[in-house]
């Protein structure tokens, strides 16, 4: 057994064949005996049936030798039934079935539409004279194929993002064509379920898969703001209170800064610049890891550092900043006397009944995607004081819990992090507390990309559709963002 998606971690469809192969039925090669098609047409409905309903011993008992050889065993037929499915789902509508004469054996064909993909799919046996099951074969049906061309499109539900095999080509392409990472992985989660789809190299030669670790980078700033509203709701802080009060003794913050909210950090409207000017940064910019050993007390130092007219001129506006977001998310830890690493686990991760964050590429368990920069591995980021603006190791099946933790909307402070709460650099983009929000096909998406020197990631949402897609690539500078928007825009 193989499946038709090669190189794909996600496997749709198993084919499996005798030694005669089985071609599309054509009115001109219909049999005349119309007794021994109708006893035909019976044996293929029975053995269907049989089949789809997981009893497979009467179906082994007549495969051939060569069919045996090539299922295996009873037990490799039984799971290929319970495959078919569980991926197929169930027998809508029967678009045409049909007895053929071809090479000696008897054909039995019969395509379907089923519930679990929008393409129709043909159910075939081949029986020899003796009885012998000498070819059987589960795939779609080709676009040339009568009935096929005969039934109308069957459309996606609402609330559903493209069909796996379509996923699989453009991850293909994306990988093979553009060559914009050695790989990737595609995690869907909509009313129909959670599916991931990889395609390429994580690294050891083997495509990624759901649980391969990846850098998140900026979605972390997503995490952050949820952060912000969990303590908000909590009561231990107001997002519209000065963060002068906040910041420690010692230092000598200039009036511009001390009036700058929480919200403010959180929404990009603090007029602070995207990286901080000082030397030690400057130094960080030349390392190949460059936020490595930075400390809060370097945060907070950088920030003061900041000209009181550089603030008044770009506050309010939206500008994005990762220096902001490192500290807010410190400012928080600060207040709340603990680790933001801890602080986060215990605020937002534990509420929603996720495991806990890792936020040092040290920390991570099992097969971490090597990650890739201009086609040569790339150096794994440890950000230490800045964690707050992209420090998450995650795989994709993380992302998906985390965005479906957020669907539910079940504790108010989730949705007060995710409403917007101002324009975001463009007439049709929103932020709200470190999310954005755009239309997209549509579309009401919520979302944050991610980009680090070898990882780039894309986690995006659909409250109205409750769907959500999460896209990791092992390849540096935000490769994934218009692989992410093709899904989006399209599968409906």
């Amino acid at each position: 057994m193989k499946s038709l998606l090669k190189n794909a971690t996600v496997t749709f469809l198993l084919c499996m064949a005798g030694a005669q192969g089985a071609k599309a039925a054509s009115d001109e090669n219909a049999t005349r005996d119309v007794d021994a098609a109708d006893a035909a047409l019976a044996d293929g409905r029975k053995l269907t049936a049989s089949f789809l309903a997981g009893d497979v011993a009467p179906v082994w008992a007549r495969f051939s030798e060569q069919m045996r050889a090539v299922v295996g065993s009873p037990e490799g037929l039984e799971g290929f039934s319970k495959q078919v499915r569980d991926e197929l789902g169930s027998e809508d509508e029967i678009l045409d079935e049909r007895v053929i004469e071809e090479g000696g054996l008897r054909i039995y064909r019969r395509v379907a539409r089923w519930s679990g993909v929008p393409m129709p799919i043909a159910i075939t046996w081949a029986v020899a004279p003796n009885g012998r099951i000498d070819g059987f074969q589960v795939g779609p049906a080709p676009p040339e194929d009568p009935a096929v061309s005969a039934a109308p499109e069957k459309p996606l539900p609402p609330g559903r993002l493209p069909d796996t095999p379509d996923v699989a080509a453009r991850l293909q392409a994306f990988v093979e064509n553009a060559g914009a990472a050695p790989g990737v992985i595609v995690g869907l989660a909509d009313r129909e379920g959670v599916r991931f789809v990889a395609w390429g190299d994580a690294g050891d030669g083997k495509a990624p898969d759901a649980d391969t670790i990846f850098e998140a980078g900026s979605i972390t700033k997503g995490l952050t703001g949820l952060l912000l509203a969990r303590m908000a709701a909590a009561g231990d802080v107001d997002p519209g209170q000065p963060i002068g009060p906040m910041l420690p003794s010692g230092l000598d913050p200039s009036p511009e800064l001390e009036a700058l909210t929480l919200e403010m950090l959180a929404t990009h409207r603090s007029g602070l610049p995207r990286l901080a000017s000082g030397p030690e940064m400057q130094a960080r910019m030349t390392s190949d890891n460059p936020y490595a050993g930075s400390t809060p007390g370097e945060i907070f130092a950088d920030a003061v550092r900041v000209p009181a007219e550089t603030i008044a001129s770009g506050r309010g506006n939206y500008a994005y900043s990762n220096l902001g977001m490192a500290l807010l998310g410190q400012l928080l830890a600060r207040s709340a006397n603990q680790s933001y690493e801890t602080l986060l686990a215990e605020r937002v991760f534990a509420p929603l009944e996720l495991a806990p964050p890792v936020l040092a590429p040290g920390d991570t368990e099992g097969r971490r995607a090597v990650g890739h920069q201009a086609g040569k591995p790339a150096t794994p980021w440890r950000l230490d004081a800045y964690a707050p603006t992209g420090g998450w190791q995650a795989s994709a099946r993380d992302l998906l819990e985390l965005a479906q933790a957020l669907l539910a909307d079940e504790p108010g402070w989730v949705s007060d992090a995710l409403r917007p709460r101002g324009a975001a650099g463009a007439p049709d983009i929103e932020i709200g507390l470190g999310w954005h929000h755009a239309k997209i096909d549509d579309r009401n998406v919520v979302w944050h990309n991610g980009g680090t020197a070898g990882s780039s990631s894309f986690l995006a949402m659909v409250p109205e559709e409750q769907l959500a897609l999460a896209v990791l690539a092992n390849g540096g500078g935000g490769v994934v963002d218009q692989l992410a928007r093709g899904l989006l825009a399209s599968g409906r």
